[in-house]
C-alpha cells in the first residue's frame, strides 16, 4: 500500500463514513497552537508578546512572509489599481497569462492557476491522461514561472476533486507531487472545495494540499439569516487539518458574485462581508479568498457595496491599523470573558448539520508591547450587549479602534459593549502612561 493510500485509509478508519461532528478538543491546528499562551510562563496582562514574525520574509505572505493573504479571483479593471491601497496582498486566482505580469507591477502576489489542458480530454475521467503526460504537462507549466518572485501559490484545477473518485483523487496526488518536485521554493498547493463538504470529506484531499479552503457562500447556500455558518466553515477547516496535515493553513473563501434579490437586502451587504470575515478570522482563518472580483453582467447593482464591504476589512488588515500581524503572530490569552447582559446568548444554524454557538465570539490577543487586542463578532441578526471582564481593576484604556480615536478609562476590572446585529469591533486594551517620575 502507498504511503498516500495508508494515510487515506488511516483517515476513514478513525472518521468512518459519517459527517464527522465531534473532534477532540486536544486537536489543535499547529499554526495556531505555536500562538498560544499556556499558562507555564509567569503571567501578567500586559506582559509582551514574542517576536513570532521576526523570521518571516516581511515582503511575503504567510504562511510564508508577514502580510496577511487578502485576494479576489478574477479581478480585473477598473479595480486593480485600486487593489494595494486597499489592503489587498495579492491578485488571482485568475486565467490569463498577462495576470502574473500585471501582479508584478502593481506590486502584489498572484496565486497561480495549474492544470491540464482539457482540449484533449475534456476533462473526462474515463480518459484520463496517463501519469507521465500528467507530470509532463505540469512539470512544464511550473518551469515556467517557478522563479518569478510574484508567484505566491500553485491554484490546483480541476477544483472540487471528490475523494470518492479513485481516478480524481489519483490526478490530485500524480498532480500535487509533480509541483512539488518542480517547484525548488516549495510555495503552497490549494484546490477549491465546495461549500457543503465536511471535516471528513476535507481531510480526504488536505493529504495533497497545503491550505484548506472551502467555498463560504453564505447566501448562495441558503444561510442568509444563519451567518453563524461561517464559523462552522472554518471549524470544518481546522478539523480537517487536525486529523490530515496539521501544518496547512484554513482559509475564508466569501462570496462575491450576486445581487440579492430583495435591494431591500441592499443596505445589509456592508454588514455581511465585515460579519462573515471576522467571523471566520476570530474562528481561525489565515487568509481571506474572495469569490469574485469578476464585473459580471448579471452583477451590476451591488458590485461596488460587495467590494467597498470587503476592501473596509482588506485595509484594517493590511493597513495603517495592521491588524493580520496580530491575528497571525499574536499571543492568545484566555483572560478575557464576556457575559450576555440582553440579546440572544447562542446563535445556531440548519445545514448540513444542525450547529450551534455563542452569539457573540471573540479572540483575545497580545502584541510585542503588551497591550491587547479583542476582537468580537456578534453573529445573531438582533442586538446584542455584554460586558467584558477579566482586566485589571484599575487605570485599564480601552478604545475601539474601528469607529473611535479616544481612549476610554476602564475601572473595576470591566466595560460594557453594544453590539448592532452582525456587529463587529476590535479594542485595543492598554496600561495607562506612567505618572511624572515612573519608571
Amino acid at each position: 500500500m502507498s504511503g498516500f493510500l495508508a494515510k487515506l485509509t488511516l483517515i476513514f478508519l478513525f472518521l468512518g463514513t459519517g459527517v464527522m461532528t465531534n473532534v477532540t478538543s486536544a486537536m489543535q491546528v499547529k499554526n495556531d497552537r505555536a500562538n498560544e499562551y499556556d499558562g507555564t510562563e509567569l503571567n501578567t496582562f500586559f506582559q509582551p508578546a514574542p517576536d513570532n514574525a521576526a523570521d518571516f520574509d516581511p515582503n511575503g505572505i504567510y504562511p510564508d512572509g508577514r502580510q496577511f493573504l487578502v485576494t479576489l479571483y478574477s479581478v480585473s479593471n477598473p479595480d486593480l489599481v485600486n487593489l494595494k491601497k486597499d489592503g489587498f496582498t495579492a491578485m488571482g486566482p485568475s486565467n490569463g497569462d498577462g495576470r502574473l505580469d500585471i501582479a508584478q507591477s502593481l506590486g502584489l502576489k498572484f496565486l497561480y492557476r495549474i492544470r491540464m489542458a482539457p482540449n484533449d480530454w475534456g476533462e473526462n475521467w474515463e480518459n484520463m491522461p496517463p501519469d507521465h503526460d500528467i507530470i509532463a504537462e505540469i512539470t512544464a507549466q511550473v518551469n515556467a514561472v517557478k522563479d518569478r518572485e510574484t508567484v505566491f501559490l500553485w491554484y490546483l484545477m480541476p477544483e472540487e476533486l471528490n475523494y470518492k473518485r479513485t481516478k480524481e483523487m489519483h490526478y490530485l496526488e500524480v498532480a500535487s507531487q509533480a509541483i512539488r518536485s518542480a517547484d525548488p521554493r516549495s510555495r503552497p498547493i490549494w484546490m477549491y472545495e465546495p461549500n457543503h463538504r465536511t471535516a471528513n470529506a476535507l481531510a480526504q484531499t488536505l493529504i495533497c494540499q497545503d491550505v484548506c479552503g472551502k467555498g463560504m457562500y453564505v447566501n448562495y447556500t441558503n444561510h442568509q439569516d444563519e451567518r453563524i455558518w461561517c464559523r462552522w466553515t472554518i471549524e470544518q477547516e481546522k478539523k480537517a487539518i487536525a486529523l490530515a496535515n496539521p501544518d496547512a493553513i484554513p482559509i475564508a473563501v466569501p462570496e462575491m458574485f450576486a445581487d440579492p434579490p430583495d435591494p431591500n437586502d441592499d443596505a445589509r451587504i456592508n454588514s455581511w462581508c465585515r460579519h462573515d470575515v471576522y467571523c471566520a478570522l476570530v474562528a481561525g482563518a489565515k487568509g481571506v479568498v474572495i469569490f469574485s472580483g469578476s464585473r459580471r453582467p448579471r452583477f451590476k447593482r451591488t458590485f461596488d457595496i460587495y467590494y467597498q464591504g470587503y476592501a473596509s476589512v482588506a485595509r484594517q488588515l493590511n493597513g495603517p491599523l495592521n491588524l493580520g500581524q496580530v491575528l497571525l503572530f499574536g499571543r492568545k490569552h484566555n483572560d478575557i470573558h464576556i457575559a450576555i447582559n440582553y440579546g440572544p446568548s447562542t446563535v445556531s444554524a440548519n445545514r448540513p448539520d444542525y450547529y450551534i454557538a455563542n452569539s457573540v465570539n471573540y479572540l483575545n490577543l497580545a502584541d510585542t508591547t503588551g497591550g491587547r487586542y479583542l476582537l468580537m463578532v456578534n453573529s445573531a441578526n438582533e442586538a446584542v450587549g455584554i460586558t467584558v471582564s477579566g482586566l485589571p481593576t484599575t487605570g485599564v484604556l480601552q478604545r475601539d479602534v474601528f469607529s473611535s480615536q479616544e481612549w476610554v478609562t476602564t475601572q473595576g476590572g470591566s466595560f460594557t459593549v453594544d453590539f448592532a446585529p452582525l456587529g463587529v469591533k476590535c479594542f485595543r486594551i492598554i496600561p495607562p502612561p506612567p505618572t511624572r517620575g515612573e519608571k
